[in-house]
């Protein structure tokens, strides 16, 4: 005798079954994930861009730090010169002054001993003339011309 026994399996394997419904939310999902993946990475871009900004600016104002202290080093090396350069045209100004002060009183010396030399001459002159005069008067001198 032939037995048949028939039953219905209870152990049926889960089966994943897609409707146009399940499909569309699947579809969903993925593109929302899609999406915020995308903005993620481009935030943390965004933050890497900025992050390196700022490093830049960092670098930048540690050169412009030094920049500004050799700035800052020359300017009083310049201000140094400029009082060493004002005190040397005071100097020259100064011994300007005393040249042209000495020059003028040489050239009173000399306009006083012209004068002095004139005045003496002028009396020579009269004297010799006088002279001149007698010797003509008393022996009949005369003077060459």
């Amino acid at each position: 005798m032939n037995k048949i026994i028939a039953v219905n399996p209870s152990n049926t394997q889960p089966t994943l079954t897609l409707t146009l419904e399940s499909t569309g939310i699947l579809l969903g999902i993925l593109v929302s994930v899609s999406m915020l993946l995308g903005g993620t990475i481009k935030v943390i871009t965004k933050f890497n861009t900025i992050s390196n900004s700022i490093r830049d600016l960092r670098e930048d104002l540690n050169s412009n730090t030094k920049a500004l202290e050799q700035f800052k080093t020359l300017n009083s090396e310049v201000l140094v010169l400029d009082r060493k350069l004002d005190l040397h045209l005071q100097e020259y100004v100064n011994r300007k002054e005393t040249v042209q002060f000495l020059m003028g009183q040489l050239d009173q010396k000399i306009d006083h001993n012209r004068k002095r030399w004139e005045e003496e001459l002028q009396e020579v002159k009269g004297e010799t003339k006088q002279l001149e005069n007698y010797l003509q008067s008393h022996s009949g001198f005369k003077v060459r011309e």
